[in-house]
């Protein structure tokens, strides 16, 4: 995990600048993600990393809340409903795929 979920801004920022000028998709990229993935009903391959980021979120999550407790009696402490745990439920809005020319499958 490179950015977590405290840095959504630059992580919109990286994905204008990585799609600035451009109007279609890599094609031959999509094809070699749909061929690995089998059309995308096979993501075994992502499943550690999205493990991964789920891990950051919640262990970022748990050092904000270890923060603001320290800071000082106007720490506001989110309710149960509101903390983020390993087994909470997440909504994926948008995700980006970065293969290294090694990958398996080029």
């Amino acid at each position: 995990v490179r950015m977590t979920f405290t840095q959504a801004k630059s992580v919109l920022n990286l994905f204008r600048e990585l799609a600035l000028g451009k109007t279609e998709p890599y094609a031959e990229l999509c094809r070699l993600f749909d061929r690995q993935t089998e059309q995308g009903n096979n993501l075994r391959a992502y499943d550690d990393q999205l493990r991964s980021a789920v891990t950051s979120i919640t262990a970022t999550f748990q050092q904000k809340l270890a923060a603001g407790l320290q800071s000082g009696r106007q720490f506001i402490l989110p309710t149960l409903e509101e903390q983020v745990a390993a087994d909470s439920e997440f909504e994926l809005l948008t995700w980006l795929v970065i293969l290294s020319p090694a990958s398996p499958g080029t």
